[in-house]
C-alpha cells in the first residue's frame, strides 16, 4: 500500500521535472510503472522505520507516514534528475530523524488528545427547596 499518490507529488513539483526523473530511455515520456516503483520504494522506506513497533503497512497511514513517503518519493525524483541541490533532502532528513524516534519508542506516531473527563458540577447557590438555607 502506497502512503502518498501521484497527484500529490505532481503537486510538489514541475511536471517536467517527474518526467526527467522517470524517463530512463530518452523518450519524453516517463517509463511505465517507474512512478509507482518511487511511490512504492517511499511509502516501503516509510515501513522500514515503523516495522519494528507496527504492523505494516498501515490500514490508515497518519499524517506523519503521508508526508514522510511524499518527501521521500520526491527527494528520490530530485536524485534520478542527478539534480546538484535536492531542495527535500533537509526535510526528508528531520523527516527519518522523527521516524527513528516513533521507532525507538521516544515519540508517538500520531498526536492524540484526550479531553479530561469532567468530575462533575459544584451548585454555588442556596436550594430553593431548603429555604435559602445551605444544607
Amino acid at each position: 500500500m502506497n502512503y502518498v499518490t501521484q497527484s500529490e507529488l505532481e503537486a510538489e513539483l514541475p511536471p517536467q521535472h517527474l518526467i526527467d526523473a522517470c524517463d530512463d530511455d530518452g523518450d519524453g515520456v516517463a517509463d511505465e510503472g517507474r512512478i509507482e516503483s518511487v511511490l512504492a520504494g517511499a511509502s516501503r522506506a516509510v515501513d522500514g522505520y515503523l516495522e519494528g513497533r507496527y504492523s505494516v503497512p498501515l490500514a490508515e497511514p497518519p499524517q506523519l507516514a503521508r508526508r514522510a513517503a511524499l518527501v521521500f518519493a520526491l527527494e528520490t525524483i530530485y536524485r534520478r534528475r542527478n539534480s546538484e541541490k535536492n531542495p527535500w533532502s533537509e526535510e526528508a532528513g528531520k523527516l527519518r530523524a522523527r521516524l527513528e524516534k516513533v521507532a525507538s519508542g521516544e515519540q508517538p506516531l500520531t498526536l492524540i488528545i484526550t479531553t479530561p473527563a469532567s468530575d462533575g458540577a459544584v451548585i454555588g447557590e442556596p436550594m430553593r427547596a431548603t429555604g435559602g438555607r445551605v444544607l
